[in-house]
C-alpha cells in the first residue's frame, strides 16, 4: 500500500506542474472514469437539502 501511496503523491506532484487547462482536462478524464453511483436522489430532495 505504501508504494501505491507514493505513486499517487508523485502523480499529484506531476499534475501540479500542468497548466490549469491541462489539470482540468485530467480531472475530467479521471472523474469520467469512475462508475456511476448506484443511488439516485430526486430533484425534489435536492431542493429540500439546499
Amino acid at each position: 500500500m505504501r508504494s501505491s501511496a507514493m505513486k499517487l503523491e508523485e502523480m499529484a506532484e506531476e499534475a501540479a506542474k500542468l497548466s490549469e487547462e491541462e489539470r482540468a482536462s485530467l480531472a475530467s478524464r479521471l472523474l469520467h472514469g469512475l462508475e456511476t453511483p448506484v443511488y439516485a436522489v430526486p430533484d425534489e430532495e435536492v431542493s429540500k437539502r439546499t
